[in-house]
């Protein structure tokens, strides 16, 4: 059986292009029965089934008459998510998401397939990445996610592709795969605002680190590649004077910040000036003509800045104030708060397919989905231990697996690099693609549930196939380590020391 095993990874070793392609046709073509045996379509939802339902996007009328304006005032979301609407528009309309649908399975596939290098550099074992692949690549809520129309499907794409870029980096050490890598990072940070601009903060830093003696190159053209993003966030400060890519983040913080206060708790806040009236009068996402009585009526002669949606020229000091009094409320009894990111986490762990905006279509694939929830999540586990403590804070498993996961890779790095910067530096470089990996898990997690509470499942989408495989490679290396064995071993000649 072992030499069976090590002549498949023989072939496979010989073949990574094909194994690479194999991946992305079985997702493809999953994908594709689905649709048109199954019914899971895009505009399933009888909410969510058009562009304009969505508070994240720009009217269709106002990209199709008037994109250029209509984008530079945009200050609700990044800019590429709706330019990206506005392509498919001017292209496919009025099937502008059907055409999104397909584009979504194309992205996908190519996730999918990128899952197997990926774990190929965590791993450095052949078969066990192309078999890993493989199930990833049957995820169910890859399929849902592809038939929602909204950015969830694409960032989860730039989030694999820039950790994808580092692994190209890892094998052969060409430079123009790290200038790769901070484009696609620019990238996220322009289609979805739960990616900060901070996060090029790390990874320039880190790709400068991995360049060796040419980081002084590598750091100024990773910053001039940076200047896409820090001329979005620019624009919004000039312009709406706040820095970030989103003008929602004081409405988001309120959210998670209001969780499990009665409506007389913020009543009585509000009269102790803890909070702003209007806060304790209406929810945060009502429409910006209800906040006018309480002196938000600024006017413009701008469009898409006029409507009475949430890219509405009073939207940016409406979110300001829920803000302010998100951390006023949250300093005033920061335990509330704690408690609170925890449910946010609870929601955070569950499968991505329970998100209630693609339940139309998860009931379609119910055979599919089920055994995913029972097998991957541990339903029937999770069951019993919610029936023993008399509480449901467990959905899946996962609420166990993304924190231990990441402890023991954290507590082996400690092991291997102790208090050493030389060590430090020598780990970056030898397990690059897997430190930034944990860097991306670990960002999107604390972000996810600390800012805002109610679509946290959602938020873990984007990093979910690169969670699985790091988990993979986690107990993977343990084994090995158990073994006597260095996890490293095998690794190609650049991340011993070679340079490109």
């Amino acid at each position: 059986m072992r030499e069976l095993l090590r002549g498949w990874e023989d072939r496979i070793r010989t073949r990574k292009c094909l194994a690479f392609w194999v991946v992305c046709v079985v997702h493809f073509s999953v994908a594709l029965g689905y649709k048109h045996f199954a019914g899971i379509d895009i505009q399933a939802d009888p909410v969510m089934n058009n562009w304009d339902a969505f508070w994240q996007t720009l009217p269709i009328d106002a990209l199709m008459n008037n994109l250029a304006e209509s984008m530079w005032s945009l200050h609700s979301q990044p800019p590429l998510y709706n330019l990206y609407g506005a392509l498919l528009a001017r292209l496919f309309y009025p099937q502008q998401l059907q055409a999104m649908y397909y584009s979504n399975v194309v992205l996908g596939s190519l996730l999918c397939g990128m899952m197997y290098p990926i774990l190929r550099q965590f791993t450095r074992r052949e078969g066990l990445s192309f078999l890993g692949a493989l199930l990833l690549a049957l995820n169910p809520a890859i399929y849902l996610f592809e038939a929602y129309p909204l950015y969830t499907l694409p960032t989860a794409f730039l989030v694999v592709l820039s950790v994808f870029c580092l692994t190209l980096f890892s094998s052969h050490g060409r430079q123009r795969y790290l200038y790769a890598f901070i484009l696609c990072l620019n990238l996220l940070v322009l289609t979805r605002s739960l990616y900060h601009l901070a996060i090029l903060f790390v990874a320039i830093p880190f790709a400068a680190i991995l360049a060796r003696r040419n980081w002084r190159k590598v750091l100024v053209g990773s910053i001039i590649i940076s200047a896409l993003s820090i001329g979005w966030y620019g624009k919004n400060c000039a312009k709406f004077g706040f820095f970030g890519s989103s003008s929602w983040s004081g409405l988001g913080l309120w959210k998670i910040a209001v969780l499990n206060y009665s409506t007389q708790e913020i009543d009585a806040r509000a009269e102790q000036g803890v909070v702003e009236r209007a806060v304790a009068d209406l929810y945060p996402y009502s429409a910006p003509s209800r906040f006018v009585e309480y002196g938000f009526d600024r006017r413009s002669d701008v469009d898409v800045l006029s409507r009475d949606d949430y890219n509405n020229i009073n939207v940016v000091a409406i979110s300001r104030m829920y803000g302010r009094s998100a951390i006023r409320l949250i300093a005033s009894d920061p335990l509330h708060y704690l408690w609170n990111v925890c449910g946010a986490y609870r929601t955070y762990s569950c499968p991505s397919s329970t998100y209630k905006f693609v339940a139309c279509n998860a009931e379609k694939m119910h055979v599919h989905h089920s055994i995913s929830s029972l097998v991957v999540h541990g339903h029937w586990l999770t069951t019993k231990l919610n029936r023993l403590i008399g509480r449901d804070p467990f959905c899946s498993l996962m609420y166990f697996y993304l924190p231990a996961s990441l402890i023991v890779y954290g507590v082996g790095l400690l092991r291997e690099s102790g208090k050493s910067l030389s060590k430090w530096r020598d780990r970056v470089r030898a397990d690059a693609v897997m430190l930034f990996s944990a860097f991306m898990i670990l960002y999107t997690t604390v972000v996810g549930c600390a800012l805002e509470y109610g679509e946290n499942v959602r938020f873990k989408f984007p990093i979910e196939s690169l969670l699985w495989a790091f988990i993979i490679a986690v107990v993977y290396r343990s084994v090995v380590r158990f073994g006597g064995r260095s996890p490293l071993q095998g690794a190609p000649d650049v991340i011993r020391g070679r340079t490109g």
